[in-house]
């Protein structure tokens, strides 16, 4: 690969790594404030917004805002979202024991399964009894693929001079 195109590259990815650090440092400080102005927002709805139609604790402005985004807001909602409903197991064990009509044809049996479930411990003593050899159980283990994520790198010394 001739010099030339070796050394672009080497500069493209160190400007990208400056991009990448300021970014970082910048989002992280937006999303600190992101998060400050939510909060009494967030209380204040719930202490006093009012509920629409669909659940919604919302206020109003008194009058319409523009933003710096360019658009034209009329107020602030808390959204409401519900989660999937689910069943507590106590409670159905329960039910089915006592429902007359529950108990026909092991009705238990059908409502809570048995599954199977792999007991690593159970595995290491049956090698430690000498059931299984060590070669075995190893050639079972798997390793995982490593994952990485960007991490900055900070530097020991400061800088002096023209780059301070």
């Amino acid at each position: 690969m001739p010099a030339r195109v070796l050394k672009r590259r080497i500069e493209d990815i160190f400007r990208d790594a400056q991009t990448y650090l300021h970014t970082r440092a910048e989002a992280s400080v937006h999303t600190k404030k992101f998060e400050s102005a939510k909060a009494p927002l967030k209380k204040w709805l719930k202490e006093n917004g009012i509920e629409d139609a669909d659940g919604n604790l919302v206020y109003e402005f008194p009058r319409d805002i523009s933003s710096i985004d360019e658009k034209v807001y009329a107020g602030v909602m808390l959204r409401k979202s519900v989660g999937q409903s689910f069943m507590v197991e106590d409670e159905v064990r329960e039910f089915i024991k006592r429902h007359k009509k529950a108990k026909v044809r092991d009705a238990y049996g059908r409502v809570f399964k048995y599954v199977e479930v792999l007991d690593q411990d159970e595995l290491y003593v049956l090698q430690q009894e000498g059931a299984i050899t060590e070669e075995e159980l190893r050639s079972l283990l798997k390793d995982p693929a490593p994952q990485y994520a960007l991490w900055p790198i900070e530097a020991t010394e400061e800088l002096e001079g023209d780059d301070a």
